[in-house]
């Protein structure tokens, strides 16, 4: 199966929503049965899992199961500091058919306020996206958690509440979907009211 290459920092979610496009698909479903082999499995923008049968029908594209988790997703940056064992564990987890308690064993047990899965972008980034490959994606360094300024730029990030809501948990969205974004709420960013600013998308 032909799969667009990754844009530099790109997260596995970005990726597999421009080939959505790519293919034409209206649903995530669709996008995600066809790469995944699984509905949904492509669709959890932190991790995702089915990684296994990615490799697969992407015929190595990508890399190993262990280069695609590595490369773009934000498991490293959980499992530093974490023991072999745990790595093994997420790693076979991803790949497999669902990562039921890998977020326990990562040291994120479940909340009953849930987690606040923001995507974030930069809008210089999303300016040299638009400016050099055409359309913008998720860079993965600002999807980490507690990210709310771009390192390249050193301006504070956007952020969008869409995947938080029913709205777009079964959609793959790319920053032109986003219509609207709003500034990272913290009060480190709270400088006369920018919390509460909004941004249109760089079109």
């Amino acid at each position: 199966m032909l799969l667009a290459s990754p844009f530099p920092d790109e997260t596995l979610y970005g990726l597999m929503a421009r080939n959505g496009r790519l293919r034409g698909d209206t649903l995530g479903s669709t996008t995600s049965k066809a790469l995944f082999g699984h509905p949904n499995a492509g669709l959890h923008h932190d991790f995702p899992h089915h990684l296994e049968q990615l490799a697969i029908n992407t015929l190595g594209h990508l890399g190993s199961v262990h280069a695609i988790m590595a490369q773009l997703t934000a498991a490293p940056y959980f499992l530093r500091f974490k023991p072999a064992s745990v790595e093994r564990a997420t790693q076979d987890a991803m790949a497999g058919t669902g990562i039921a308690g890998l977020k326990h064993a990562l040291g994120l047990p479940a909340s009953p306020c849930r987690a606040r899965l923001f995507l974030r972008a930069c809008p210089q980034c999303m300016e040299a996206d638009l400016g050099q490959q055409g359309i913008a994606s998720w860079r993965r360094k600002h999807q980490l958690p507690g990210s709310l300024f771009c390192s390249l730029h050193a301006i504070p990030l956007l952020e969008s509440s869409l995947r938080i809501d029913r709205r777009g948990k079964s959609k793959f969205l790319l920053p032109e979907d986003i219509g609207v974004f709003e500034r990272a709420e913290s009060p480190l960013l709270n400088d006369q009211g920018s919390s509460q600013k909004t941004e249109k998308i760089v079109r």
